[in-house]
């Protein structure tokens, strides 16, 4: 009788450096590691880096969908 061990899968945390820059206004910009979320689709800004980014022009205003499936409205804790 032979006896196999199951597969071992591992998984990882895979992060990039991000530089992001306020198009406006170039001297406005910061570099940040962000998690890699292959199943996003758009890029949530922390509210406390508004003052280091300026003004950003407003492209979209989306209700945001959670992990947990609760809908967080626009300007609740995020830019």
């Amino acid at each position: 009788m032979v006896f196999s061990l199951p597969e071992v899968i591992t998984l990882g945390r895979i992060t990039g450096s991000v530089k992001i820059d306020n198009l406006a206004d170039p001297v406005k910009s910061l570099r940040c590691d962000a998690l890699v979320d292959t199943g996003a689709a758009h890029m949530i800004l922390p509210t406390a880096w508004r003052d280091r980014l300026g003004d950003l022009e407003e492209i979209e205003t989306l209700d945001l969908r959670t992990a947990t499936q609760s809908t967080e409205l626009p300007n609740e804790g995020v830019a």
